[in-house]
């Protein structure tokens, strides 16, 4: 009876939840420091408060994600280089949102709404600061703006996984009146970051997740039955707009990304196994693959994800990262049918998940924020509250097969 009165009356997952999204939104480690303590007094007093450890979902991201960093450190190992297995290491950090809210806060009633509200926060208390920047003009590079978030490029990371993810948040409370007003509020001045920004690979990442969004939408509302001649109309429409966006805004470096990737390519086929160093390309770069033509010698990186896990981790590193990134889609994919076919929704978590994700393989054409510790924060934030949005599909699923058997879903 304690339990049930301490958990529901003082709504410690929840705040809990707040404080991880907020953490996350602003990249301040105290709030998720403040989170992990509330949570170890959840589990404490919480009979179920691991109960997420036997949790399927949880169980195949951990032992994927176990399965990248350990395919990292071996490499590491392998080369005896102890700087780069430190650095690696340091992924169990950017996954810590996950971690809390997986191992220790177990089952939570209405954790996305409590989870979103403080990342919406958080994303506002952002992106304020990217406004007054604009507005004093103390921007370090001229007509782009970073604010909390540091460099334009990290703007437009953070834009790109917040964009859908407000889409999604206003759709889904759209009935809840405050909530929804805040989400559209939001989604205006991340728009607005997003411009200001000028990061073109975030902006070809946000047009290319809009059109998913809403095609999904359109294909599940309109009841739509060719539908590989809707994806392939779809995927076309997403093609020409991206490619008349990068037509009409060249700039001067464009060719530079050029002599990067052209290096990174030599790279990985001198060393296609294991690569020349998970932290190591702008040392290999500049000692033997820089070309005469390079004005910017001391790039830590050759603007390509995938040139870049090639080049620094070889083929043994890149496809430990996609088998990561693969199973994530797999369960994203799998789940976004069973919600659909329970709920009838016609946009839902999965559905705001996946297009991240194609925004994210879009983005990392020219950047390689997807490996990076405040990309990667957020974006297993996002994917924990997906998580237990499946886990509760999962329950609902079995309740609704109890009692109309003919309803099991494959």
């Amino acid at each position: 009876m304690f339990n049930l009165v301490f958990m529901e009356r003082y709504k410690i997952k929840g705040f809990a939840f707040f404080l991880i999204g907020l953490g996350v939104a602003i990249e301040k480690g105290v709030f998720l420091a403040i989170a992990a303590l509330l949570a170890v007094v959840v589990a404490f007093f919480d009979r179920q408060g691991f109960s997420n450890i036997h949790n399927k979902y949880f169980n195949k991201t951990f032992i994927l994600f176990l399965l990248y960093v350990g395919t990292l450190a071996f490499l590491c190992l392998m080369n005896w280089n102890m700087q780069d297995l430190k650095m690696v290491l340091r992924y169990i950090e950017k996954i810590a949102s996950f971690l809390i809210v997986y191992i220790l806060l177990g089952k939570t009633k209405n954790a996305f709404i409590f989870g979103s509200m403080g990342f919406i926060i958080g994303v506002l208390i952002g992106e304020a600061s990217v406004l007054l920047e604009f507005f004093t003009k103390t921007s370090l590079f001229n007509n782009r703006f970073g604010g909390v978030y540091g460099h334009p490029n990290s703007l437009g990371s953070v834009m790109e996984l917040t964009i859908p993810f407000l889409i999604f948040a206003i759709y889904e409370y759209r009935n809840k009146v405050c909530y929804a007003c805040l989400g559209v509020f939001a989604l205006l001045s991340s728009c607005t970051c997003l411009f200001l920004s000028g990061s073109r690979g975030a902006q070809l990442a946000v047009i290319g997740e809009i059109c998913i969004l809403f095609a999904i939408y359109c294909y599940r509302r309109f009841k739509i039955q060719s539908y590989s001649k809707y994806i392939t109309i779809s995927l076309l429409i997403i093609a020409a707009l991206i490619l008349l966006f990068i037509h009409y805004s060249p700039r001067k470096y464009d060719f530079e990304r050029i002599l990067l990737w052209t290096a990174a390519w030599q790279m990985f086929l001198d060393h296609p196994v294991s690569g020349v160093g998970y932290a190591d390309w702008n040392s290999v770069y500049k000692a033997a693959y820089i070309s005469p033509l390079a004005k910017e010698p001391e790039l830590p990186h050759c603007h390509n994800l995938y040139l870049h896990l090639l080049s620094t981790t070889g083929v043994i590193g890149t496809a430990a990262y996609f088998s990561f990134l693969f199973g994530q889609i797999k369960m994203t994919v799998k789940n976004s049918f069973i919600e659909y076919k329970l709920l009838g929704s016609n946009l839902n978590i999965s559905d705001m998940f996946g297009a991240i994700i194609c925004g994210m393989l879009i983005h990392n054409a020219v950047d390689i924020n997807a490996i990076l510790r405040y990309y990667l924060l957020k974006i297993f934030f996002i994917w924990a509250l997906c998580c237990v949005r499946f886990q509760e599909l999962d329950d609902y699923a079995l309740v609704t097969t109890a009692a109309n058997p003919e309803n099991r879903l494959p």
